[in-house]
């Protein structure tokens, strides 16, 4: 919880009126400025089902891992405090037929300023000890990158001593999961969409972030790691690795790197691409990219012809930024 007071009655409201109501609510206030430490107080003086942590200001790592930390159900799921659930989300997934899956994952809303639409999935369980290409593509889908559209199990959580990296503040959520999948033996995905994600943001992967390298780095070495541990053959791990590390590459040079000094930005492009290009020029297709044919000829041919492919769209971008801002003062 923080500086959520406009939407946090909205959340905890919706988890008060759950059909399943055998719940251990951990509401964490990370130092929030505003009001949401007494709108918490509040809440637990009216159920004992609620309980308050307060705390400094650390980031949502820090505040999940103290939620992780106090908990003590048989499951263990996260809900960000500007999102909301609907009345069945507990009772979808925590009926008695499903005590012994690991993890559960539903699929959900998104809410946008323009339109909302679904991201679902299909009702299935995915084996770790028999995975197809199919199975793959289910494991590494872009929603499998959220923390809080799944349940977990708290002894897998403690037994293994999983939790949010603090320290980085890319990707944490990423991690975490696939820091999960290692211990477990698979996945139930569910077509039931019960949570309600507000994207209020839908810029925020452009943000500059200051080690947005390192913490790339760290989520590559996670899906290596996880796949490793499923014994995925040569050609899956060239496919998804080539994915990632394309799409990480790209990411840092189109939207970071190229807002550094000349110097900082030559150096890091450097770094960036002798790192990833060990992945993806092993990939046989680069799957769900935007990316167009004369790009992926230009990133297989060697990094200094793609430096100036780079170094031609940031120059036509800068005048056409200029022309924009003479309009605008026109």
């Amino acid at each position: 919880v923080y500086k959520v007071e406009e939407y946090l009655n909205r959340c905890v409201d919706s988890i008060l009126a759950q059909t399943y109501q055998n719940l251990e609510i951990i509401l964490v206030d990370d130092g929030s400025p505003d009001n949401c430490g007494k709108i918490c107080d509040q809440y637990a003086e009216k159920d004992n089902r609620i309980r308050v942590i307060h705390k400094e200001n650390g980031g949502v790592s820090s505040a999940r891992n103290k939620g992780i930390e106090v908990a003590q159900g048989e499951f263990i799921t996260f809900i960000d405090s500007d999102d909301y659930i609907l009345n069945n989300h507990f009772s979808e997934f925590l009926d008695i037929n499903q005590k012994e899956i690991d993890l559960i994952v539903s699929s959900f809303l998104v809410k946008t300023k323009d339109n909302d639409y679904k991201v679902e999935n299909d009702d299935i369980e995915v084996a770790f000890d028999d995975l197809g290409e199919e199975d793959y593509k289910r494991l590494f889908d872009s929603s499998m990158c959220y923390v809080w559209n799944k349940f977990y199990k708290k002894s897998i959580i403690d037994s293994n001593n999983i939790r949010f990296v603090e320290n980085v503040s890319f990707g944490e959520d990423t991690v975490f999961v696939y820091t999960y999948l290692k211990f477990i033996n698979g996945v139930k995905f569910s077509s039931e969409c019960t949570y309600c994600y507000e994207d209020k943001d839908s810029t925020a992967t452009k943000k500059y972030w200051k080690d947005l390298f390192e913490y790339l780095k760290i989520e590559m070495d996670t899906y290596r790691e996880f796949l490793n541990i499923v014994n995925a053959d040569e050609r899956t791990k060239k496919e998804v690795l080539g994915f990632y590390s394309t799409r990480f590459f790209r990411l840092l040079v189109n939207r970071h790197i190229t807002k550094k000094p000349v110097f900082s930005f030559l150096r890091e492009y450097s770094l960036a691409y002798d790192y990833f290009s060990t992945f993806f020029f092993k990939s046989t297709m680069i799957r769900g990219e935007d990316i167009e044919e004369d790009e992926k000829v230009l990133l297989k041919r060697g990094k200094w012809k793609y430096l100036l492919f780079v170094a031609k769209r940031i120059i036509k971008q800068h005048f056409k930024n200029k022309i924009l801002n003479k309009k605008k003062n026109i």
